[in-house]
């Protein structure tokens, strides 16, 4: 053994928001702790950012007058007078309820102004630190296993960030292992693993959904057509197959449909600090045409099957992050131009949830200390835990 390590188990690779997390903790140390502290903490790591830039001729930052050693003292309207300089607006969220937003501040960086907002934190709601054991540890190989409460109410993860890191949000949960030693007020070993977590979602609002607002009609001159749209769920893992239903209803209409157009499309949105939303992603994440249906006639039950892409994050719902999914079928009426023909429109929501690989450490040199050896405390304890999974 050459330094201390420490590896991570979690029994689910995805959790859902409410359960415990559950896992073994694997701890190699080199030397004895005479008085260790051994703490277990789960945070949660909450925010978004958007950065706006404007380029400015360099010229331009002298006519507005400013204190290069104080740039904080220059009035806002000064710096908004002049439409031509550098804005930057930052605005991740701080979620420590005891800390009042932080004011504007400027900043001048080679020749560029920059007005920047800050608020970055970790949600205190969700932090829960436990305090594990105290006393002796001896060198050696540990296995330690652990529990984890969540709450219900927790986002599922989610991590965005464009290819030049202007636009970023993430949802982190995470759990640290810290062992200090009181003796000398050391930490010796802080070690994290990010954990993954999905929202919960009650079966009657999953109902709702995925029957609900799916029939519409389409009055034209001559007559009424019928689409009626239905998923056997709405919430699915990246890759698995969604299975659309639909029926085509033409028997009160002399008019045929020419075409059915099937997306499933990906809203992203920020709202920052101001409460303006901010656009960040509006795309088709797949397209296809189906086949319509003639004049006077109403269809069997039509089947189509998509394929969630793999790479789609989770569905988020929240104060400041918007991701969601949404599962469009268009039947369009013929017409003297079927581009310019009025189409009958229905819209399911889609849920995505988080997918995580199992992933296991290797243990291959690892030679754990027993319950039976002689005067070890925190071996005693260490065994006292695995009684979390039975």
């Amino acid at each position: 053994m050459n330094s201390n390590e420490v590896l991570f188990w979690i029994k689910n690779p995805v959790s859902i928001a409410g359960e415990n997390i559950n896992g073994i903790c694997y701890l190699r140390l080199i030397d004895d702790i005479q008085q260790a502290n051994v703490q277990l903490i789960f945070v949660a790591i909450e925010y978004s950012k958007i950065l706006h830039k404007r380029q400015v001729m360099h010229f331009y930052i002298f006519l507005i007058p400013y204190d290069a050693n104080n740039p904080q003292m220059i009035p806002e309207k000064l710096l908004e007078k002049n439409k031509q300089v550098q804005i930057t607006l930052d605005s991740p969220r701080n979620f420590k309820i005891s800390q009042s937003n932080p004011k504007k501040k400027y900043e001048l960086q080679n020749g560029t102004m920059f007005q920047v907002t800050r608020q970055y934190g970790v949600n205190e709601d969700y932090t829960h630190i436990q305090d594990l054991y105290r006393g002796v540890i001896k060198s050696g190989d540990y296995k330690l296993p652990f529990q984890v409460p969540t709450k219900f109410g927790m986002n599922s993860s989610f991590v965005y960030r464009n290819s030049d890191g202007l636009q970023q949000a993430k949802i982190q949960y995470k759990i640290y292992l810290k062992i200090s030693d009181l003796q000398s007020n050391q930490v010796i070993i802080q070690k994290s693993i990010p954990v993954y977590i999905n929202s919960r979602f009650k079966f009657t609002e999953q109902k709702r959904e995925s029957e609900g607002n799916i029939v519409q009609f389409f009055c034209i001159h001559r007559g009424m057509i019928e689409l009626s749209i239905r998923t056997a769920k709405n919430l699915y893992k990246p890759g698995e197959v969604l299975e659309l239903e639909y029926i085509l209803n033409t028997t009160r209409a002399q008019r045929c449909i020419s075409k059915v157009e099937v997306k499933l499309n990906h809203y992203l949105s920020f709202i920052d600090d101001d409460e303006n939303e901010r656009v960040i992603k509006n795309n088709t994440l797949y397209t296809t045409e189906l086949p319509g249906n003639p004049a006077g006639k109403r269809s069997d039950i039509l089947k189509h099957s998509i394929t969630i892409p793999n790479d789609l994050a989770a569905t988020v719902k929240m104060e400041f992050i918007k991701n969601h999914y949404i599962l469009q079928v268009q039947a369009f009426s013929d017409g003297l131009l079927t581009s310019l023909a009025i189409p009958v429109i229905c819209q399911i929501p889609i849920i995505i949830l988080e997918r995580r690989k199992q992933e296991k450490p290797n243990l291959d040199d690892w030679k754990f200390i027993t319950q039976s050896q002689d005067n070890n405390s925190f071996s005693l304890f260490t065994s006292q835990q695995q009684q979390l999974f039975n």
